[in-house]
């Protein structure tokens, strides 16, 4: 049995500390993840609130061998997406904390780019929000196409295809935007 496996045990059984520590050891991943979904901080906070007390309440039916982050993360998406839908927030992340590195500096770094980050930032800001998502799912949160199409609801296929399609199309933003600056 994986630590994590331990502590989702633990946690189902009542454990308060091990509530504890999933919430500790999960709630930057999950505020920098809501972020990139909405830039209403204070809605991401509530929805990450309530979370953590709605999984409380039901731990007792919550499923047994599960990745924590990966289930925490769909479920904060979920969450998300209908408020978001209906004020139409949805934006790339507005902060993230020090010690994790942005999805502009993985991209760059992926790429071998010699862009700018104000060009990168301006390319992003072109992109749908679903190619924003499936970026940051993927080179922000370092999830696999697996993980990436369950959290998204599509499948594996439609998952490569996507982040094949954003990164082209933000290699494509970042050109026109280059071009345009330096007429």
């Amino acid at each position: 049995m994986t630590n994590d496996q331990h502590l989702w045990h633990n946690f189902k059984a009542g454990d308060k500390a091990a509530f504890e520590q999933i919430y500790r050891q999960e709630i930057g991943f999950l505020g920098s993840y809501g972020r990139s979904l909405c830039s209403e901080k204070s809605l991401v906070e509530d929805c990450i609130q309530e979370l953590f007390v709605e999984i409380w309440k039901s731990k007792s039916n919550l499923a047994d061998n599960i990745s924590i982050r990966s289930y925490l993360l769909v479920a904060l998406r979920r969450k998300l997406l209908k408020p978001a839908q209906k004020i139409a927030v949805v934006d790339l992340p507005v902060e993230m904390s020090d010690d994790d590195h942005n999805i502009e500096d993985k991209i760059i770094n992926a790429e071998g780019m010699e862009w700018t980050k104000s060009t990168l930032d301006k390319a992003i800001e072109l992109l749908s929000r679903q190619q924003k998502e499936v970026l940051n799912l993927k080179f922000y949160q370092d999830k696999n196409y697996d993980e990436i199409s369950a959290m998204m609801g599509i499948t594996y296929q439609s998952c490569r295809n996507l982040v094949s399609q954003a990164v082209r199309q933000l290699q494509n933003n970042a050109i026109l935007y280059k071009k345009s600056v330096y007429k």
